[in-house]
């Protein structure tokens, strides 16, 4: 993007990271059997987070 600053510039710092997500984007819910009365609402990525916040509020009544 910047020819004129190769070699003039480099970064102190690298960030690297993995993003887990599911195959749809959608949080996963359920329960688990080894623990009944507990439900499990499993958000990745970006819209599985805000879409666990949502369906928290709905399952905790």
């Amino acid at each position: 993007m910047f020819p004129e600053l190769e070699n003039r510039v480099c970064a102190d710092y690298y960030w690297g990271a993995f993003f887990g997500e599911t195959h749809d984007g959608l949080p996963t819910i359920g329960m688990y059997p080894n623990h009944p009365n507990f439900y499990f609402l499993l958000g990745y990525g970006g819209n599985g987070t805000v879409y666990s916040v949502i369906l928290y509020q709905i399952i905790r009544i």
